[in-house]
């Protein structure tokens, strides 16, 4: 039990940089080529995604049944943490957001295809 805790910690921890390194990327891209305020929520959707992607499928290697629910969990632990930053950063989680239905959906489906695959 221990050991699995740990691993997910790991995982968790190897995501929340994924997303760092992708947002401080796509912040550069759209400050360089001056795009529009509304595409950046895609940006962010898509870099939730592809990190979960990746620690579905990193846990999904490591786990070896059910890959996929391993991946959903690992999505909505994800999730949970980016509401926890977000609501220490700001003191307020606006649920009513379509931006927050939208990355809860992109960390579970990245999570589920990442865990599928891995």
């Amino acid at each position: 039990m221990k050991n699995e805790v740990r691993c997910a910690f790991k995982t968790i921890i190897f995501m929340c940089i994924t997303t760092g390194i992708l947002l401080i990327l796509i912040s550069g891209i759209y400050y360089k080529f001056h795009i529009n305020h509304s595409k950046i929520t895609i940006g962010v959707v898509l870099t939730y995604y592809l990190s979960t992607f990746i620690g579905g499928f990193v846990y999904g290697k490591i786990k070896e049944k059910n890959k996929y629910l391993y991946g959903i969990l690992i999505g909505i632990v994800y999730f949970t943490v980016l509401l926890l930053v977000s609501f220490v950063c700001k003191n307020d989680v606006k649920m009513s957001d379509s931006g927050v239905l939208y990355a809860l959906l992109s960390c579970i489906f990245g999570g589920m295809t990442g865990g599928m695959f891995g």
